[in-house]
């Protein structure tokens, strides 16, 4: 029975820093419940301390409240609205005085816009890097991976992405925070239907910039917390999928109007459950010419 991802998953080769992450694919939070575990392990990561949540809007005081009942310290919400208050350097202070940072679901594009090459981000890699635990669910858990879909013109759906791979909602960011590195995290995975999504962004990263990543798929009330040592604990009431292209995986036409997606090794784990692994691959994906 695998319980744990070993080694984010092998494919995932650069050196990774001193500090833990928890990605979580959203679902509300809950006492005795599946978000237990996950949030439990942030507290421990943390060795007890100080947790900050931070989003760009106002938050309520459940989370802090329920990650105290955990064993935190101390637990707080900090509201970063725009590049101003992220650039301010009592922000900056709030942040590096806590072992643990969690990052709230919200709209991926407001962080990166307004957090993008602040004392915020830099903050967060800092509590990183020194060894302290990074966390986010939904939006919160996209931006923390080298890749991000940042949404910055709406969400796409997996039918329109697989019919237009060029389309300009499918934006990807590579300057932000950058934590876990080679991969391209996507949330809500199955229960909004974004398996061709993820496999798309895959497949562009692959054509435009020569790197293959790995996608990692969190379904809602699922975690993936990550230890210094690369080592990926799957908790909570749902599964990860993981997706890598294979060597040699684009075709294209001379002319470009034809572009099929790669050949994917995937695999799917679960608390508690055995590893499902195969491969798959999605062909004949048209590719409008370039406008």
């Amino acid at each position: 029975m695998w319980r744990t991802a070993l080694t984010v998953l092998i494919f995932v080769r650069s050196a990774f820093a001193q500090g833990s992450l928890c990605v979580i694919g959203g679902g509300s939070e809950n006492y005795n419940s599946w978000s237990d575990a996950p949030y439990a392990w942030i507290v421990q990561k943390a060795h007890s301390n100080n947790i900050i949540i931070i989003a760009t809007t106002t938050q309520s005081s459940w989370l802090p409240n329920y990650v105290m009942s955990l064993g935190a310290a101390s637990a707080f919400n900090v509201t970063i609205p725009n590049a101003s208050v992220a650039n301010d350097s009592s922000t900056y202070h709030a942040i590096r005085s806590c072992r643990g940072v969690f990052i709230k679901g919200g709209d991926q594009w407001e962080y990166v816009s307004r957090w993008r090459g602040t004392l915020t981000e830099q903050a967060i890699r800092e509590v990183f890097l020194d060894g302290g635990v990074v966390a986010g669910t939904s939006a919160g858990a996209m931006i923390v991976s080298e890749f991000v879909f940042d949404a910055r013109f709406g969400s796409a759906v997996s039918r329109d992405a697989l019919r237009n791979p060029r389309s300009t909602t499918l934006r990807i960011t590579s300057d932000f925070l950058r934590l876990l590195p080679s991969t391209l995290i996507d949330t809500h995975f199955h229960e909004r239907g974004r398996f061709g999504r993820l496999l798309t962004l895959l497949g562009r990263i692959l054509a435009e910039n020569g790197r293959r990543v790995l996608g990692i798929g969190l379904e809602d009330q699922t975690a993936l917390c990550v230890e210094p040592t690369m080592v990926g604990h799957v908790m909570g009431s749902g599964s990860v999928n993981f997706y890598y292209p294979e060597q040699h995986a684009i075709v294209r036409s001379s002319h470009f109007s034809r572009w099929c997606l790669p050949r994917f090794a995937t695999m799917r784990l679960s608390h508690g459950s055995s590893m499902i692994s195969s491969t798959t691959s999605l062909r004949r994906c048209r590719l409008p010419p370039r406008r």
